[in-house]
């Protein structure tokens, strides 16, 4: 249930781009401080080995943790590759 809380309001999706969003300050959730730290390259690391050990969670909950965990990593890469 946290993992799905995360992917609600902390997880953006923008033109097939995901970006993990840093929260500042209070948890207010408003404003939201739309950058993307290094720290939050683990998070893809944590999707996935969430699907793939879970026995209990249904497919589609394990395909859409798959899918963030692939569009994270990728704009891991290019934050990285770009700089």
């Amino acid at each position: 249930q946290a993992m799905d809380e995360v992917l609600e309001y902390l997880v953006n999706e923008h033109n097939g781009k995901y970006t993990l969003v840093e929260v500042r300050g209070k948890l207010n959730f408003f404003p939201q401080h739309m950058e993307m730290s290094h720290l939050s390259c683990f998070a893809p690391g944590m999707l996935a080995l969430g699907a793939w050990q879970d026995r209990l969670l249904p497919e589609a909950k394990k395909r859409r943790y798959l899918q963030v965990a692939e569009g994270l990593t990728e704009s891991c890469y290019q934050m990285y590759h770009q700089s």
